[in-house]
């Protein structure tokens, strides 16, 4: 499994000579992190020369994945191209500044990993559970239904939102567990503000799926 600390600094740029480096090592960090391969990645970061060009070299290539998956006839190919978009939303949002442009992105994010739980039918379902007036937005998704399996609750770290956590949910869901992602509030599409006690809005989570 990935290791967590690199989730926020997986990307460390340096520019010389007009061009962006990054580490053969950080680029495997990010293979890790995004399930994109090596020439996924090597295809964008050629056209990227400044850091102010990364948002928009990755929001490009994910915005053209979309396309692809709109076209494709074949879902699984579809599935593949919506999962890559949200990886290059989700890396064009690494170095994006707070404000509209990023909550666009995010925008994007959503959308396209939406677009791909359509397309996993009874492995993905969608929730919402109201707590106290609180609406905590999920993501539930089953290995393989309608077999009882363990369920892993995902929480993201402060700041970001559940579709950031899609190789997280893979790793276990490969180990033939279900998932539950879900934003913490204020965050993502979960109404209210964060409380200092978030344990009871975690049960209240749990016994949706009990």
């Amino acid at each position: 499994m990935v290791d967590q600390n690199n989730l926020g600094i997986a990307v460390l740029l340096r520019i010389f000579s007009g061009n962006i480096i990054i580490s053969r090592r950080k680029k495997e960090v990010l293979t890790k992190i995004t399930n994109l391969t090596m020439l996924d990645l090597q295809t964008t970061l050629l056209r990227i020369h400044s850091l102010k060009a990364w948002e928009n070299e990755w929001r490009k290539s994910g915005e053209n994945d979309i396309s692809n998956a709109v076209k494709s006839s074949e879902q699984e190919i579809a599935k593949t191209f919506y999962k890559k978009a949200c990886a290059k939303f989700y890396l064009a949002s690494i170095f994006s500044s707070p404000g509209l442009n990023s909550v666009k992105l995010f925008d994007k994010l959503r959308k396209a990993y939406n677009s791909f739980g359509e397309l996993e039918g009874k492995k993905f379902e969608r929730i919402c559970v109201n707590y106290e007036g609180q609406y905590i937005y999920g993501y539930f998704q089953h290995p393989n239904p309608p077999h009882k399996v363990p369920v892993v609750l995902i929480i993201p770290p402060l700041g970001a939102i559940k579709e950031q956590l899609d190789v997280v949910s893979e790793y276990f869901l490969n180990k033939g567990m279900a998932t539950l992602r879900i934003d913490i509030p204020g965050f993502g599409e979960t109404t209210g503000k964060l409380p200092l006690n978030f344990e009871d809005n975690c049960r209240a989570v749990i016994s949706y799926l009990s």
